[in-house]
């Protein structure tokens, strides 16, 4: 699987809102078939993966300065 689509698919999985964080209620209602058109223009948009980029090097680095040990990174 390439990397644009496994991420697609993170992204539609994110947009079901699992953990209550996402705010925007159109979402909550939104079809299946709306979420993956949704996903799939977010994943086109190189603005939006670059972002996603410097919010998962953000969670990266903020993870290993707590548990890096455990992975042998300090």
């Amino acid at each position: 699987m390439d990397l644009r689509k496994a991420t697609e698919l993170v992204i539609q999985d994110a947009l079901k809102n699992h953990q209550g964080g996402i705010i925007f209620e159109e979402l909550e209602n939104m079809s299946t078939k709306k979420r993956k058109e949704l996903a799939v223009k977010l994943i086109n948009s190189d603005e939006f993966l670059e972002r996603l980029t410097f919010a998962l090097e953000d969670v990266i680095n903020e993870y290993f300065e707590d548990f890096g040990e455990e992975y042998d990174i300090y």
